[in-house]
């Protein structure tokens, strides 16, 4: 499926093109309209395909939905690491203190995202055709916010 859309795309798989929100409505609406992607990500143009070349810089995503194990613990532990030797310039001495550190912010992640599964939960339970579109996309919502919460304890026990 190829998605044209202004900011992130709203599938798992897909292309999006995304633009900057300080760039005149007028323009961005020009390109959406009148420009798709192609299999390479390059924008062209709907009408006589030449490529595009007009001033609003863009970027082009391919998303493919695939899981990837590997990368399961990057964000809050990579980032954090890089965040805080750049921020609080934190020595190897320092280590052990910025590990206490780095566990409280994945707790308080895990917090978040269980606080919004649970509000998300609240909803899903609320809708009564369990078959409705409605319905199963609130559930992936939730089965989404849940998968981010990385402590076993924090996971609800069922939906």
């Amino acid at each position: 499926m190829r998605q044209l859309c202004q900011g992130l795309a709203a599938t798992l798989r897909g292309q999006a093109v995304v633009l900057s929100q300080s760039v005149e409505q007028a323009l961005k609406d020009d390109i959406l309209n009148n420009y798709s992607l192609t299999a390479q990500g390059e924008l062209i143009a709907k009408a006589g395909g030449s490529l595009y070349a007009g001033p609003l810089p863009y970027v082009s995503i391919t998303l493919d939905g695939a899981e990837r194990p590997e990368l399961k613990d990057f964000a809050p532990t990579k980032a954090s690491s890089e965040l805080l030797d750049r921020f609080y310039h934190v020595s190897d001495t320092q280590q052990q203190s910025t590990d206490i550190l780095l566990e409280a912010v994945k707790l308080y992640n895990d917090f978040s995202f269980r606080k919004r599964a649970d509000d998300q939960l609240a909803k899903l339970n609320a809708i009564q055709d369990k078959n409705s579109a409605d319905y199963l996309k609130a559930k992936q919502d939730y089965d989404a916010l849940v998968d981010n919460i990385g402590n076993g304890l924090l996971k609800p026990k069922s939906t």
